[in-house]
């Protein structure tokens, strides 16, 4: 029975690793279509894009580490995806 405790418990950090992998270079692509498109309009960054590129870094950051905690199957990677779907949650009423 303990064997079967864990296998699942295998299987779904490898789920949440592979959430985790997919967001951040989502927003990685995000990242570079906005450094992409700030930098051929007008050749400088506005103070909104640097803003929103610094806070994508943040989560880019953020998502690579609870990916690589996950995998290893470490408390903090528990806590950061824990903290992460609190980020997500703030996005929620503007999709819907």
């Amino acid at each position: 029975m303990h064997f079967l405790f864990k296998a699942k418990f295998v299987l779904l950090n490898k789920k949440l690793s592979a959430f985790h992998l997919g967001v951040g270079i989502f927003y990685l692509v995000i990242f570079v279509i906005i450094a992409v498109l700030s930098f051929g309009a007008n050749q400088s960054l506005d103070h909104v894009a640097m803003g929103y590129m610094c806070f994508l870094v943040f989560m880019i950051a953020m998502h690579f580490k609870a990916y690589s905690e996950v995998c290893k199957g470490k408390k903090l990677g528990k806590i950061l995806s824990r903290m992460l779907a609190c980020f997500l949650l703030l996005g929620f009423p503007i999709g819907t």
